[in-house]
């Protein structure tokens, strides 16, 4: 059923609305936001207290991002199994608890790498896993651009919690901050999860005709079990795809501040262009989102796992401001977009009755991707004294997954009955 581009805005109900402002909230204090971004500005001052050299915590990061991997699929499967709303709220205490508990680290390294694996376990329900399959679940038109709004918030957090973080560092102490940080994520996630999402429509419900979601008309798609998926080629296609594009986009976000420095970019020029990268990333969540909402979704994944290449050719032949804020604004849209993309995509390829699962093992790519991208650009620096073959071969990635997300085709998922918007 096609649909005036924002027009779905005006026919979703109250309880989508509701659903879709408390997955937003509680993504505001997500994994991302409250790990990834704040770890740099605890760094320091962590180090600085117990003596430690530099590579004590990224060798404690290391632990959490392990473990936050091997928690993920376990996360998904329990998300299918339940209601997900009882394993993310009880999961969002969990992890607001971890996060404070970081304030009780010692000299102790052992006690620092257990706190942090215990980080990493409770952080994989706090990932966008079990928010996006909510909103696949409620929204049916529309679910693109309800993915970008979703994910919205989890950008915001990542632009306002470190600010707050630094804040309290400065104000109180690195160990009040991550006290505070728990805080954030127990006052404004959990009372999110079970005060505003609503439980995700079943089969039954909207055969019974109970609740908002019956008033809308049922889509009949077909959706695979976990084990039927992973058999598929079309799984690894996309997990494959989404490995390499989180190199690329990782490699790219992470070492951007340093490229613009060798490329002879002044600091404020080089901090001006990472700023324009963040705000694009907004703009990346929303733009991917409203566009597999109104385009082929194979072909809109395509075109924003190639437009990377943009940024990579922008690096190596410019070095102007004006160069610099070309990469750093494809490098922002793309990395806003991938989840939405990635989500709406799984959504129509395997429908909703295994999502969890299957999304996770996808996700579970990204997730390793973004580690090794940064690592390569890394070498290539140490190795031939330049970014340059690094960007060479993050442009093959990204072509590679271009590719292999084009070759998907038009067929979507198999039986189940899933609401969409009137």
């Amino acid at each position: 059923m096609e649909i005036a581009p924002l027009r779905v805005l005006s026919i979703w109900t109250r309880s989508q609305y509701l659903t879709l402002v408390g997955c937003a909230l509680a993504l505001f204090a997500g994994t991302t936001a409250v790990t990834t971004m704040t770890f740099g500005i605890f760094l320091l001052p962590v180090s600085e207290t117990f003596g430690w050299t530099r590579d004590v915590l990224p060798g404690a990061y290391a632990v959490f991002t392990i473990f936050a991997a091997l928690a993920t699929p376990v996360v998904g499967r329990l998300i299918d199994r339940y209601d997900p709303r009882l394993v993310l709220g009880l999961g969002s205490c969990l992890f607001g608890l971890a996060t404070a508990s970081l304030a009780l680290l010692t000299p102790s390294r052992p006690m620092l790498f257990a706190l942090y694996a215990v980080w990493g376990l409770a952080s994989a329900v706090q990932m966008p896993v079990g928010y996006t399959k909510i909103i696949s679940a409620w929204f049916g038109l529309g679910r693109g651009t309800a993915m970008g709004l979703m994910l919205v918030g989890s950008a915001i957090g990542t632009v306002i919690i470190p600010v707050l973080s630094q804040i309290m560092i400065q104000t109180l102490s690195w160990r009040a901050a991550y006290v505070g940080l728990g805080a954030i994520v127990l006052i404004v996630s959990v009372p999110s999860i079970f005060g505003l999402i609503r439980r995700p429509p079943t089969v039954d419900d909207i055969s019974r005709g109970d609740g908002s979601a019956a008033a809308a008309p049922v889509v009949r798609v077909r959706a695979k079990a976990a084990m039927d998926a992973i058999r598929s080629g079309k799984f690894w296609l996309i997990l494959t795809a989404m490995f390499l594009v989180a190199n690329v986009i990782l490699g790219l976000s992470l070492h951007l501040f340093p490229i613009l420095k060798d490329r002879g970019l002044s600091v404020p020029a080089a901090t001006t262009a990472v700023t324009i990268s963040g705000v694009a990333m907004m703009a990346g969540r929303l733009l991917g989102g409203f566009a597999m909402d109104h385009f082929p979704k194979e072909k809109v994944a395509a075109f924003f796992f190639v437009l990377p290449l943009g940024a990579i050719v922008a690096l190596s032949t410019s070095s102007g401001l004006v160069g610099a804020v070309v990469a750093a604004t494809i490098i922002g849209l793309c990395s806003g977009a991938e989840v939405a993309v990635a989500s709406v995509l799984v959504a129509d390829r395997f429908g909703l009755r295994a999502y969890g699962q299957i999304f996770s093992w996808i996700f579970l790519g990204f997730i390793f991707g973004s580690g090794s991208g940064p690592w390569l650009m890394a070498k290539s620096f140490v190795l031939f004294g330049s970014y340059q073959a690094g960007l060479l071969l993050l442009g093959a990635f990204a072509v590679t997954a271009s590719v292999l997300i084009y070759t998907l085709g038009h067929e979507r998922a198999e039986a189940e009955l899933h609401p969409a918007s009137p």
